[in-house]
C-alpha cells in the first residue's frame, strides 16, 4: 500500500470538512459568510411604575422600557423609552434638585447612546424634553437603519447594555 495515494485522496476532503471562509471554483474566489444573528436582550417581566416589561442592569439601578409591542423599526420610527435611573442629585430634596436642574447644575449625568453592531451606520438618536429630578426619565429613541443595535445607558458608575434587532 502506498500512503501517498491515501493522502492524495483524503486531502481534498479535509478542505471540505473545515470551516469554509471562501470557495474557489475554477480560479474564481467568492467569499462565503456565515449567517449573522442578532443576540437580542430579553426583557424581564417585573412590574415597576405600572409597566411590566423591562431591560435592567445587574445592580438594578438602570431600567429601560420600550413603549411598543411591535417589532422595532428603522427611521422614521421613533420609540418612547421610559428609564428608571439614579437620581441626578440623590442627596438633595426634590425641590432643591429641581432648582439645580433649572440652573443647569446637574449631578449624576444620564447618557444614552446606540450603535449598530452588524454594519456601519450613523448612531441611534436619543432625545429628552427635559431632565427630571426624580429617578424616572421619559425619552425618545430612533434608529437610522435596520440591523442589530446595542443601546448603552450610563449614569455615574452604573451602566446598562442591551441589544435589539431593528427591522
Amino acid at each position: 500500500m502506498n500512503p501517498r495515494k491515501y493522502l492524495v485522496a483524503i486531502l481534498p476532503l479535509c478542505f471540505l470538512v473545515s470551516t469554509v471562509t471562501s470557495v474557489q471554483v475554477i480560479g474564481i474566489t467568492k467569499k462565503v459568510s456565515a449567517p449573522q444573528t442578532c443576540r437580542v436582550s430579553i426583557p424581564i417581566q417585573e412590574e415597576q411604575r405600572g409597566v411590566k416589561s423591562w431591560y435592567v442592569n445587574a445592580d438594578r439601578t438602570i431600567w429601560a422600557h420600550f413603549w411598543t409591542s411591535d417589532p422595532l423599526k428603522s427611521a422614521p420610527g421613533e420609540y418612547k423609552v421610559l428609564w428608571i435611573r439614579p437620581k441626578p442629585a440623590p442627596n438633595l430634596s426634590f425641590e432643591e434638585s429641581n432648582r439645580k436642574l433649572a440652573r443647569g447644575e446637574v449631578g449624576v449625568k444620564f447618557v444614552v447612546s446606540g450603535r449598530r453592531l452588524d454594519a456601519v451606520a450613523p448612531p441611534a438618536n436619543y432625545s429628552v424634553s427635559s431632565v427630571y429630578a426624580q429617578d424616572i426619565q421619559p425619552s425618545s429613541l430612533s434608529f437610522p437603519t435596520q440591523g442589530c443595535w446595542e443601546i448603552r445607558a450610563d449614569a455615574g458608575a452604573s451602566s446598562l447594555h442591551l441589544t435589539v434587532e431593528v427591522k
